[in-house]
């Protein structure tokens, strides 16, 4: 299995600061839409992170890890690579960056990380991740190769409620990943892997408002730059206009653009 944050990665946007053209209520619910998108997406992710690195550190037995928390217990159901993958961080693990979490990340696997039909399905039991309680199922199921030999996966996120100091958070995703560089390598040399993302995501914000997120053009994700290099998302706050956002060429860096209606701006992302 190669496992990093390349399994489940990270498609948010930076909460955009900017005046526009639009009334306070309307700049209000893009923020707090953007936010509570962006919040969801790096949770799910990190969950998924916490999986593929337990996952690494696994055996046939319960173990602690060098911390001392989390226990990791791998169960093999059979010899055919049908696993139950617990990470229990008890009443409470602080890692090296600050966050605490609390509970556990159940994850079943019916086969190997990179064989076709494989499906991992993760839930959570009581988990906490720095002070919200997260709910909700991810199910990543292998699609295969396609025509250009790329393995795709589909990614859906299902279920999602995050209960924070705002209000509870309800979010889906429903995504297609395709993986068309850096196969040939393994953890921990996942600096070559890129990945071509797809997909939708809907949800409710903390203050009771809808909103849909649409990716207009595929997002190209390098594992060796910390943000998004190219592609469009479109986000549809409840009271308000579209908003696009381009994160450029290619390039490696912080910068993308904002359109609303007919206006264009330069953000920084972050």
């Amino acid at each position: 299995m190669k496992t990093s944050n390349s399994a489940f990665l990270i498609i948010t946007v930076a909460v955009i600061f900017v005046t526009v053209s639009c009334n306070k209520a309307e700049r209000e619910d893009l923020r707090q839409s953007a936010k509570d998108h962006a919040l969801a997406e790096a949770i799910f992710n990190d969950i998924n992170q916490q999986t593929d690195n337990a996952y690494d550190e696994s055996s046939d037995t319960t173990k602690s890890t060098l911390s001392g928390c989390p226990v990791i217990s791998l169960l093999r159901a059979d010899s055919t690579n049908s696993d139950t993958l617990i990470v229990d961080f008890g009443t409470g693990c602080t890692d090296s960056r600050g966050i605490t979490r609390s509970g556990k990340i159940i994850s079943t696997f019916t086969g190997k990380y990179r064989d076709a039909g494989t499906v991992i399905t993760t839930t959570l039991d009581n988990f906490y991740r720095n002070g919200y309680l997260v709910k909700g199922t991810k199910t990543v199921t292998n699609g295969g190769a396609d025509n250009d030999g790329n393995i795709v996966f589909n990614v859906h996120v299902s279920n999602a409620a995050i209960t924070t100091d705002e209000g509870a958070i309800r979010w889906s995703s429903t995504r297609t990943r395709k993986w068309i560089q850096g196969q040939n390598t393994s953890w921990p040399n996942i600096g070559d892997d890129v990945y071509l993302v797809s997909g939708t995501a809907s949800g409710i914000n903390a203050t009771g408002n809808d909103f849909d997120v649409t990716i207009t053009n595929d997002l190209r994700i390098e594992l060796g730059c910390r943000w998004i290099v190219s592609g469009t998302i479109e986000i549809t706050p409840e009271s308000g206009e579209v908003r696009k956002v381009d994160f450029g060429d290619g390039t490696c860096d912080d910068n993308a653009t904002l359109s609303i209606k007919n206006k264009t701006y330069n953000v920084t992302l972050r």
